[in-house]
């Protein structure tokens, strides 16, 4: 659904250009002009979320919120069309390939400036990339899988010719991404990062950081295309439950809702005539399991689980339909490629067939496996606990399998996950930057992968 305008020359999608393509499975617009305003001003959007920013700096940026911020603080080479995720020029005017699919030489856009006036230019593109190769942020894997990042080459001051490793089909949707973003050599240096300050090309600046409160954007006077802004700038304003952002959503005092009411109330305030949804590529929930760990480097135990967990009823229960089952790491929506491998494998709550594989690992009624299983509380919305609950319920339908719940918020969780503090099992989501196969299998797939990491050495058995 397209994104709806409000409060005269106010646009959403020039200013939150990655709203219907980002994390966000659904963004709620209000339409009414007007209303009793207690944050803003005029000019500047207002948005709540329950979503958190824990870094600003391109090289080190993997959270939700803060990547969907970085898109409106600095500039791509490229641009993904919201409607018609077309790829399209950003800070690249135009590109060749060779024809070994192998090099990329992009001509680059003269005339931009960094937010701390620094001009940009094919020395600072190289400095951003290298920058984000080697320091050793949570992003760099999407460099380092494909990008040959020491034998980047600048040829004159708007030309530049990026090596890959090897043929990468997505690559030009692949750039759109925060880490590929150009940084100010001025403000940025190669060992250390900048999480608060950040100095893009893009079209505002970050002006007001509270963390857990408040985040403030204001329009960047010098931007390269001025006829593309729309608005002053926008304010983010933190909760930390989904009510009193339900509240002052129907109040007209916050815009727009993202990540995220309950599902209970996206239903009940979609009825309004006066609310617009804008609907993303959503993201994928999912299970990790750490095969390095006893007894799950057993396959018998990891297909136990598949097949014990009923997809459906979650999807029906928990998520009232909203969201549908996920059968592969390839989601249902890019149906030309979509195989729904686990249906077929393992079926929805097969009971017999994990007792069957449990027994084949060695557990019974009467020694039953004993697992804990981690989940965050609010990150991926409120239903997670709920969500784990029900897990928790499917497994032990089994009579042989019995769990423990635990729980951190997002910030000590995802720390913990980068660590593997969690223990082998905790669920996960995974947001989609643009709709191609290799966006949801290489990250996860690829010993190099942050992801894939998380699995276990074991994790492509």
């Amino acid at each position: 659904m397209r994104e709806k305008e409000s409060r005269g020359s106010l646009t959403r999608r020039e200013f939150l250009k990655g709203v219907a393509g980002g994390a966000a499975s659904l963004a709620l617009l209000g339409l009414g002009i007007g209303g009793g305003r207690t944050l803003g001003q005029e000019g500047m959007i207002s948005i709540g979320t329950l979503d958190r920013g824990t870094t600003f700096d391109p090289a080190d940026c993997m959270q939700i919120l803060s990547w969907k911020i970085n898109d409106d603080l600095f500039d791509g080479l490229t641009v993904m069309d919201p409607e018609t995720r077309e790829v399209l020029p950003q800070l690249a005017t135009d590109w060749t390939i060779s024809a070994d699919k192998k090099t990329y030489t992009f001509k680059l856009r003269e005339g931009a400036l960094f937010q701390d006036g620094t001009p940009f230019d094919a020395e600072a593109l190289k400095f951003s990339l290298q920058r984000a190769a080697t320091i050793g942020g949570s992003a760099a894997f999407f460099i380092k899988l494909y990008i040959d990042a020491d034998r980047i080459r600048v040829i004159d001051p708007f030309t530049i010719e990026i090596p890959l490793k090897a043929p990468q089909a997505d690559f030009l949707q692949m750039i759109t991404i925060p880490v590929y973003a150009p940084v100010s050599p001025a403000s940025y240096t190669m060992e250390e990062f900048r999480p608060a300050s950040p100095v893009g090309t893009g079209p505002y600046r970050l002006t007001l950081w509270e963390k857990g409160t408040l985040i403030k954007l204001e329009r960047f006077a010098e931007y390269w295309d001025p006829a593309r802004v729309k608005n002053d700038g926008c304010y983010w304003r933190i909760f930390t439950t989904p009510t009193p952002l339900k509240i002052l959503f129907l109040n007209r005092e916050v815009d727009m809702a993202w990540r995220e009411l309950s599902l209970e109330d996206m239903v009940e305030v979609t009825q309004d005539p006066n609310v617009g949804t804008s609907e993303g590529l959503g993201q994928i929930k999912y299970l990790v399991i750490n095969s390095d760990f006893p007894p799950f480097d057993k396959k018998e135990v990891r297909k136990a689980i598949a097949a014990a967990i009923n997809r459906v009823e979650l999807s029906q229960t928990i998520y009232l339909g909203l969201e549908p089952p996920l059968y592969s790491l390839i989601p249902e929506r890019l149906a030309d490629v979509h195989q729904p491998v686990f249906k077929e494998m393992y079926g929805d709550g097969n009971i017999d067939l994990a007792q069957n594989l449990l027994r084949d690992a060695g557990f019974s009624k009467d020694n039953p496996l004993k697992m804990d299983l981690w989940y965050t509380p609010a990150h991926y919305g409120g239903e997670e606990a709920d969500a784990a609950l029900m897990i928790k319920n499917q497994l032990e339908r089994t009579e042989m399998i019995q769990v423990e719940l635990k729980s951190r918020e997002w910030s000590t969780y995802s720390l913990m996950s980068r660590k593997a503090e969690l223990g082998p099992v905790y669920l996960l989501g995974w947001g989609a930057a643009y709709a191609t196969p290799d966006w949801y299998t290489t990250p996860f797939l690829s010993p190099t992968g942050t992801l894939g990491r998380r699995t276990g050495a074991k994790f492509q058995e």
